[in-house]
């Protein structure tokens, strides 16, 4: 073993990913076949943004080498689960179970592919095998939190975490774990404090700090709404959610049928009904994120891209909207081009939202190009609205542009194209 193996594994234990691999490349370059070295640098891959495809490349050089170990095959199934390929992750998760039946990693990496996928009874079964067989698992006790809070099983889950927390009243993951139960209760403020606990103990626990933000978004009653419905969406199996949406679009055909048959005004009503639930759906995160920003204190926790959310899908929705209203109280009534304007801003946010919360690096750039095209729309129809009707044909078409790109991003979403 090299001083940088020896560097790198306490650079580890301190979670500082980059220079752990700077010093783990050090020891590949004196032994290249090292298989424990290549499966620390590819977690070190993993827990930097967008390198999931290099640490699956890295631990598949380490199964290369060693392909008897399986905890390289665990470590392979949470990378490919994180990649969204959870077909390939529980194979990867069968393959190290086959090696080692009791070895706890394996089921815990089992679990994590199951939360993946949204089948929480499968779930909370591999988290506790891999907890009989190692109750200090981190990963698997927060999986089974994460599995009882969305089968809804409110006193198990209390349970659970009051004996977490009675055992180590200071481990950061239980506290975070306890901040994200809160929350699916409704709770903010014991939310809040649970996740300020766990940052205290570990300033570095990024769930907590995604945690201590939805307690912000919470303040606002209707973000409160809209965290609800997200659970119930993500307490669904990955394999009926999709397909839950879609009835939602075909209940929404169906009701504005019926309503058009009774009153055309009914009609229109069911229909902005829907697009603001459409709206809402995408960019409630963005509005939230819009208040925290206004927040001198809250708005510390946010990082550079989540404060580019809040301007760029809060900003422009919330001014999308305040000009549609300016067109339905205008002197002259329903004004029909300012509504256009304001129809036209309001869309250009779904495809941030979709760019600047997205996981992957090809996603965040598709959906940005798109974001960017929607926006010169609304530019465009901004400005032959207000200043300069000359542009007459081109604004219509790059109304029309803008809606119909739109509509494109929502179903590209929905079938989860590039979404993570």
């Amino acid at each position: 073993m090299t001083e940088a193996f020896s560097r790198a594994c306490l650079l580890l234990e301190r979670q500082r990913w980059a220079e752990a691999e700077k010093f783990l490349r050090e020891h590949l370059s004196f032994d290249p076949e090292d298989d424990r070295a290549l499966h620390l640098l590819a977690i070190c891959a993993r827990m930097t943004r967008d390198r999931d495809e290099d640490a699956l490349r890295i631990i598949d050089q380490a199964i290369a080498r060693a392909p008897e170990n399986g905890n390289h095959h665990a470590l392979k199934a949470k990378i490919l689960a994180d990649l969204k390929r959870t077909k390939e992750a529980i194979a990867s998760a069968d393959q190290a179970l086959q090696l080692d039946p009791e070895e706890a990693d394996a089921h815990a990496a089992l679990a994590y592919v199951y939360q993946e996928r949204g089948e929480w009874a499968k779930c909370e079964q591999a988290s506790r095998k891999a907890l009989s067989l190692d109750p200090d698992s981190t990963l698997a006790q927060n999986l089974l939190s994460a599995a009882l809070t969305f089968q809804n099983r409110r006193d198990e889950l209390a349970e659970n975490i009051g004996t977490r927390l009675a055992r180590d009243p200071n481990d950061p993951s239980t506290h975070s774990a306890a901040g994200w139960a809160a929350l699916r209760s409704g709770d903010r403020r014991n939310a809040e404090r649970h996740f300020l606990e766990s940052l205290r103990l570990d300033a570095a626990n990024e769930s907590a700090r995604l945690g201590l933000l939805e307690a912000f978004r919470m303040r606002s009653v209707i973000y409160r709404a809209h965290l609800a419905f997200s659970f119930f969406a993500a307490s669904m199996a990955e394999k009926y959610r999709m397909w839950f949406f879609v009835g939602i679009f075909v209940a929404y055909k169906l009701l504005k049928a019926a309503a058009q048959s009774v009153s055309p005004v009914l009609g229109w009503m069911v229909v902005a009904l829907y697009l603001l639930f459409v709206l809402w759906a995408y960019v409630g995160r963005g509005i939230g994120t819009l208040m925290i920003l206004v927040d001198q204190k809250a708005r510390q926790a946010l990082k550079p891209r989540e404060r580019w959310e809040g301007i760029a899908v809060g900003g422009t929705v919330v001014l999308g909207l305040l000009l549609l209203v300016g067109a339905l109280v205008s002197s002259e009534g329903l004004s029909p081009r300012l509504s256009l304007a304001g129809a036209a801003l309001a869309s250009s946010s779904i495809p941030w939202s979709l760019s600047l919360s997205n996981k992957n690096l090809f996603g965040r750039r598709m959906y940005g190009a798109i974001a960017g095209f929607v926006s010169v729309c609304a530019v465009i129809v901004i400005a032959w609205v207000t200043f300069w009707p000359g542009l007459g044909h081109l604004g219509k078409w790059a109304f029309q542009a803008s809606l119909y790109t739109t509509v494109v991003c929502t179903w590209l979403a929905l079938f989860r194209v590039k979404l993570e």
